[in-house]
């Protein structure tokens, strides 16, 4: 009997060890593995980034609002502080702005710990004061410019002056707390006043600086004005247009000045054609100073002086030279 029950425990103490050694080896070979497996096969962008659509966006600072927008596609990125946007249209908060930003596009960028943004495709970006379209538009969150290339189409009231400024331009750079900008490449202007018996104005040139407050635009390269039948071509001028309603010069124009007008008042239609080194515009007389070896060419006339003063749909001619003024009607 007792040789049995040492038998029996010997048995039983053999298969223990070995059910202990087949589990270590085999039997649990991959228990708790196939999680880790899973998480392993994960890709760090996935870990990282989060995908939203038909989402609204708010991002905060020290309790202060810096974006707000509503997209139809969002993709988030915590490691670099990236958020890309499909179709955003919402608002960027700037401390400097009167107001918020609002903005449009078919994708956005936005670098959260950089504060910079991004817009790409049909953008559109709105001011207090100014509209901005272009293909791609970006900005500081806290720096004072906005930059805009491709198409750039800018829309500028002044209310209190009670006109408006439309520039298109390839490439422009738009201080809105300086209510400045620069545009560049094929500018073309307009200045429009509210009322229909107001004079508008057209200006064209390959750069120009534009100080909105003062009204004040700078013109270089390819410089042209037209106003109803009156063209002007000149290497550089300037805008003065907060002197609509005074009697100073509206425009000026340096570097080998050309005029052309159409004159249809008097006996019967002409061209009036001049050139000269300098030449001013009085909008609110409808006088042109044309200075520096000024030359009129009106019918089968070439007329010379020092100075030369023309008036606008009118045949009358006023010659300064050093000597006699001479006024030259038909």
């Amino acid at each position: 009997m007792e040789i049995r029950q040492n038998l029996i425990i010997y048995i039983f103490f053999t298969f223990c060890v070995f059910v202990i050694a087949w589990s270590s080896v085999v039997g649990f070979r991959d228990y708790g593995v196939v999680e880790f497996k899973k998480k392993s096969n994960l890709t760090k962008s996935e870990i990282e980034e989060s995908f939203f659509k038909d989402v609204e966006y708010y991002f905060t600072l020290k309790q202060k609002p810096l974006l707000n927008f509503g997209a139809t596609h969002l993709l988030i990125s915590t490691i670099d502080q990236k958020v890309v946007a499909a179709k955003p249209a919402g608002k960027v908060y700037r401390d400097f702005e009167n107001g918020s930003l609002d903005f449009s596009a078919k994708v956005a960028k936005f670098l959260l710990d950089k504060k910079e943004i991004y817009l790409n495709e049909d953008v559109k970006v709105a001011t207090k004061d100014a509209l901005m379209e272009a293909q791609k538009i970006s900005f500081l969150q806290d720096k004072d410019w906005i930059k805009a290339d491709g198409a750039v189409k800018t829309i500028v009231n002044r209310p209190l002056e009670n006109e408006k400024i439309l520039i298109n331009s390839d490439q422009s750079l738009f201080f809105s707390k300086q209510k400045k900008g620069e545009f560049k490449g094929r500018v073309m202007g307009r200045i429009e006043r509210n009322f229909a018996y107001e004079e508008s104005l057209s200006f064209f040139s390959n750069v120009i600086t534009f100080e909105f407050q003062s009204g004040l635009a700078n013109l270089v390269g390819e410089v042209k004005i037209k106003k109803d039948n009156l063209q002007l071509e000149a290497g550089s001028g300037q805008l003065f247009i907060e002197n609509y309603n005074k009697k100073l010069k509206y425009y000026a124009l340096n570097d080998d000045v050309r005029l052309e007008e159409s004159i249809s008042k008097g006996s019967r239609p002409m061209v009036r054609k001049a050139m000269s080194e300098k030449l001013e515009g009085f909008l609110s007389e409808k006088k042109i100073v044309l200075t520096g070896l000024p030359k009129v060419f009106q019918d089968k006339d070439v007329i010379k002086g020092n100075k030369i003063t023309l008036r606008e749909n009118n045949e009358t001619v006023e010659v300064e030279d050093a000597n006699t003024n001479i006024t030259i009607q038909k």
